[in-house]
């Protein structure tokens, strides 16, 4: 059985170097195609890029939250404000801050890894961030209803 790996791995710097030589090759081609392709498909383009900037936000915002108290813990433990504590749950002395709302940042619970983590998915918040994710395959499927056609992408 043929190892497409392992021939890979052998042949690494040929097959770069063909697809290289290719891709100049097929340059004027690849650019006429896209700009084609980008005038055929202008709306869609364009209404996928306004939901995509907006969950963008969205997100942003959640995270900005969590990013800011996670910022103000790791100031207040280097002016001594705040000292770390062992794990709640099992008592381990490596720890992490968790906190249950990021609109009181120094309100935290010191907890291992471990126990941050099950903390977590017991209460189905697991997202690092907490922000909410863009799932492209859910805004194709709004897409496709607006539209005959919605742009296609690979979203797995």
């Amino acid at each position: 059985m043929f190892d497409r790996k392992a021939y890979y791995l052998k042949n690494r710097a040929k097959i770069l170097k063909q697809k290289a030589a290719s891709r100049e090759r097929n340059r004027d081609s690849a650019i006429e195609k896209k700009r084609v392709y980008n005038q055929e498909h202008r709306e869609e383009r364009a209404v996928y890029s306004r939901e995509y900037r907006r969950l963008g936000r969205a997100k942003y915002r959640a995270s900005y939250e969590a990013l800011s108290a996670k910022s103000k813990v790791q100031n207040a433990l280097k002016t001594g404000k705040l000292n770390r504590e062992p794990c709640g749950e099992c008592g381990k002395l490596e720890v992490e801050a968790h906190h249950d709302d990021y609109a009181h940042p120094l309100a935290i619970i010191w907890l291992c890894h471990i126990c941050h983590m099950k903390l977590h998915r017991e209460s189905g918040s697991y997202d690092k961030i907490n922000a909410p994710k863009i799932h492209l395959r859910s805004l194709r499927d709004g897409l496709q209803k607006k539209f005959i056609k919605a742009p296609t992408w690979d979203a797995s």
